[in-house]
Order: structure tokens, then sequence, then C-alpha cells
């Protein structure tokens, strides 16, 4: 069972629940979701790379609640997440996207919020082997209010890379390799830089 539109985990009267996605690695993409169930928690359907069209993940996002995309799966594939096009919160209450990487996470393009906060929990190397870390393209990731945290996470942006952070902002260790960190939002670095 694939998933082909996002599962409403909104509550009109009360929290809104909790969508789990946790294939080996995954491919934000405007592309069509494959090898997602059709159930939470999101799972793969097969051992493997999966993707996960941005447009069901900006819909449960809309839904409001925490939506998680975990890479755990343990199997053959590095446990990468790739935001490979933008990811966008347009209506709704308050959510939460936690993205959980076994190895990296590879945010090439923008995460944004312009109706309610989006905020975001960035956990790369959740496994702590030392594999994995945060690197960012040049993207605006902007929590509308909410909070971004990559606390004792390592953040890289690379040279000719503009990162752009328009929310309050919690890194582990910051690596510039002739990169541009700017934005709104205050950083607190806890490691190095």
């Amino acid at each position: 069972l694939d998933v082909t539109r996002a599962p409403d985990i909104s509550a009109p009267n009360g929290v809104a629940g909790t969508l789990l996605l946790d294939p080996e690695t995954i491919n934000i993409a405007a592309a069509a979701d494959n090898n997602i169930t059709g159930a939470s928690p999101f799972q793969p359907a097969v051992a493997g790379t999966a993707t996960l069209n941005v447009a069901t993940l900006n819909g449960a996002l809309n839904g409001g609640g925490t939506v998680i995309v975990d890479t755990t799966g343990g199997g053959a594939v590095t446990g990468d997440i790739n935001v490979n096009a933008p990811v966008s919160k347009t209506s709704g209450p308050n959510a939460t996207l936690e993205l959980r990487a076994h190895n990296d996470i590879n945010i090439s393009q923008s995460i944004t919020s312009s109706i309610g906060l989006l905020n975001m929990v960035l956990n790369a190397d959740q496994d702590s082997s030392g594999g994995g870390a945060i690197n960012f393209g040049t993207v605006t990731l902007d929590a509308f209010g909410g909070t971004i945290n990559a606390a004792a996470k390592t953040v890289n942006i690379a040279g000719g890379v503009t990162a752009t952070v328009n929310s309050a902002f919690s890194i582990g260790a910051l690596n510039l390799s002739v990169g541009t960190l700017t934005g709104a939002g205050n950083i607190t670095v806890s490691g190095s830089l």
C-alpha cells in the first residue's frame, strides 16, 4: 500500500496526532510516492530507497501535529534524508517536522511556513556513530516564529553556499567552509565553530 495523499492527523477538539515515515533512505521530491506504506507509522514497503512526494509531506504539515521522517530502517542503504524539493507549510495549526537520519540530512531546498509555527528538529547521526551531519545547500529555513533544533549535531555549509535562517536555531557544531550563514533568527552554537 503506497501513500497517495497525506493522512488527516488534525484534531479539531484536541492535540493533533503524529505521522511517522521510516524508510532506509528517503528523498523528499516532486515525484510520486514510492516505497512508503500507507498507514502510520509510515515505513518502507520493502528495503531500499524511498521517495516521499513533497505534496504529501506539505499536506501532513498543514494538518498540524508532529510529522516524523525517520531513516533508521537499518538496511543496506546509507540512511540519508535528502530534501530535494521545497517543503512549505501554508495552512492549518502549528506543526513540528522531525527529520531523523541514521546518517546525513542533506537540505538542498528550503523549508518554510507562512501560516502557523513549523518547529523543526534535525537529528542527523541519530545512532551516534559519528557518521552523519546536516548539510545545507543554498536554502532558507523559516519556522514562522517556531524554532529549529539541531543541538549536539554538526551543521556544514560548504563554499559558495548561503543558508538563510529566519528562526531561532540551536546547533551543536558549525562548519563554514567559505559558506555563509545569514538570517533574522538567533543562532546558538554550543560546540565548535
